[in-house]
C-alpha cells in the first residue's frame, strides 16, 4: 500500500517523526519501548510502513530453520525519511499560537 491511508492509522505519525528526532534508526526494543506507542499498534504499523516503503528492518538474527528470531533495528529509508521530515513541518504549523 503507497498512499496516504498508510499515515492515516493510528501511530503511524508518531512513529516516523519519533524515529526522525532519533537519527532515523533505532533498536526495535527502544523504539517499542520510549515511543510510547502500545505493542499490538507498533507492530502493525511497523508491518504497514515496511510495506509503504517508508521503513525497513535492519540486522536479523535467523534460527537454524531459517526463521527470523529478532529483527535488531528499525531505520528510515530515504522515502520515509522525506515523509517524516514533511510531518514535522505540518506538526510544527499545527503548532503555531
Amino acid at each position: 500500500m503507497n498512499d496516504v491511508s498508510t499515515l492515516e492509522k493510528a501511530s503511524a505519525i508518531t512513529f516516523l517523526i519519533f524515529l526522525l528526532q532519533h537519527g532515523g534508526s533505532m533498536p526495535v526494543t527502544r523504539l517499542l519501548h520510549e515511543s510510547g506507542i502500545h505493542p499490538t499498534t507498533f507492530y502493525a504499523r511497523k508491518r504497514e510502513l515496511i510495506e509503504a516503503g517508508l521503513i525497513r528492518e535492519e540486522g536479523k538474527i535467523i534460527d537454524r530453520e531459517g526463521k527470523v528470531i529478532k529483527t535488531i533495528a528499525i531505520v528510515l529509508t530515504p522515502k520515509g525519511k522525506k515523509v517524516a521530515e514533511r510531518l514535522v513541518e505540518i506538526k510544527e504549523i499545527m503548532e503555531e499560537k
